[in-house]
């Protein structure tokens, strides 16, 4: 059985993916750390090295550009890293016969509220969506031609989860509300928030069940206001924070729908349930 390869293995996702899969995987990232190879994505030969080095068998890429800010004041460096980058790590994985799973999410889908399935047109927001679609684009292609023999695309909703970035929305509540008092903007905007272990239960699926080329919404498949989920944390964190509300404002997120993924026995995580783990 060959290696398991977690690019961009230093971020949230990648990490808590690596060590799920322990000495089944080796983790290459940029931004290298301790059993972590430090390569750039940008240059072809040391992403082939990799392959080639270590029998890769699977590649899951969690690699890029992430932040939509960065993405629109530096296009140039977001283009080559998030779509000329991951070109490299497709010609790796056709040239080593490696099966492709690529994190893509659930920004692609244009926000009307509607109810959003793996069929729902995806649409360009900002630059960073843009770099997206066009990474999914080339994986299809590279699919249709054949120089893959298998490849998911995974789009997923808000994460959260133990050790995440403290400026994601769950550190930043619960930080606030320990601080004594928690002020919020667009308190009835509903947000779709995925337990990080459920990342997990979907790569799982998708290297046992799936073959080919496919989709998947990874998600909870229910909304939570932005009011309700600083409500819970403060119950959870038996804390009565004052929770204010400066904004009354709504912004409409899709509803995403988990029917297919769902189909081949993803069951997500409760919001309640994962939170408990996270404060534990």
């Amino acid at each position: 059985m060959g290696k398991i390869l977690i690019v961009g293995a230093n971020g949230f996702l990648g990490n808590v993916v690596l060590k799920y899969f322990g000495e089944r995987a080796i983790g290459m990232d940029m931004c290298p750390s301790e059993n972590i190879l430090e390569i750039d994505i940008t240059k072809k030969e040391d992403v082939e090295k990799v392959f080639v080095e270590n029998e890769i068998s699977d590649c899951i890429d969690f690699a890029g550009i992430s932040l939509p800010t960065v993405c629109e004041e530096q296009q140039d460096l977001a283009y080559k890293v998030n779509v000329k980058g991951q070109k490299n790590i497709l010609e790796a994985c056709s040239k080593n016969g490696a099966n492709y799973y690529y994190s893509s999410t659930v920004r692609l889908y244009d926000a009307n509220g509607e109810v959003a399935n793996e069929e729902t047109l995806v649409k360009e927001t900002n630059y960073y969506t843009k770099t997206k679609i066009l990474a999914e684009e080339q994986i299809r292609e590279f699919y249709k031609s054949g120089k893959l023999k298998k490849a998911i695309i995974f789009r997923f909703s808000n994460t959260f989860g133990k050790d995440s970035n403290e400026k994601r929305l769950i550190p930043t509540i619960i930080s606030s509300i320990t601080n004594g008092e928690i002020t919020l903007t667009n308190a009835n905007t509903k947000f779709d928030m995925l337990y990080v272990k459920d990342i997990l239960k979907a790569i799982e699926i998708a290297m046992e069940k799936v073959s080919g080329f496919e989709i998947f919404n990874v998600a909870s498949g229910s909304q939570l206001t932005m009011q309700s989920l600083a409500e819970t944390i403060s119950s959870k964190l038996n804390n009565n924070s004052k929770v204010s509300i400066s904004d009354e404002k709504e912004l409409i997120h899709p509803k995403i729908s988990i029917e297919k993924i769902s189909s081949l026995g993803f069951v997500p995580t409760k919001f309640e349930e994962a939170l408990k783990e996270i404060l534990d």
